[in-house]
């Protein structure tokens, strides 16, 4: 049987995955009409490619730095990092720039993620009678 000791606190950090996923499910759905709006219309690919790069060179190293510097801290940087990178998108004027936005909120995302998941294993626990 699987308990949760705070149902309350266990939602809210569980809309922290949710919420870090956001920014690659509205870029994806509208790539086409961003990639018009802002050029580069042939290599539009690279928003969504460039969220998952840097979520994924970053997300190794997290554990580490939560450990190093507290779950707190880390955790609260890796939200303002993908809030800057989704307010760079949202500013884009140039298809780089689109990149590099999606890179900062790709590399928030993994902080956020991470954070989830560790919350939510500290606070689960198993009943081995059942």
């Amino acid at each position: 049987m699987l308990v949760c000791g705070s149902e309350f606190g266990c939602f809210h950090v569980s809309l922290f995955v949710a919420g870090s996923q956001i920014p690659l499910y509205f870029v994806g759905g509208s790539l086409g009409f961003i990639a018009a709006d802002i050029g580069g219309t042939k290599v539009s690919a690279w928003l969504p490619v460039a969220y998952a790069l840097a979520l994924a060179s970053v997300a190794p190293f997290c554990g580490y730095l939560q450990d190093l510097m507290g779950r707190r801290n880390i955790t609260l940087f890796g939200g303002l990092v993908l809030m800057v990178g989704i307010i760079v998108v949202g500013t884009a004027k140039t298809f780089g720039s689109g990149v590099v936005g999606m890179a900062l909120a790709g590399a928030g995302a993994a902080v956020v993620s991470l954070f989830e998941i560790s919350c939510e294993m500290q606070t689960l626990t198993f009943d081995r009678e059942s």
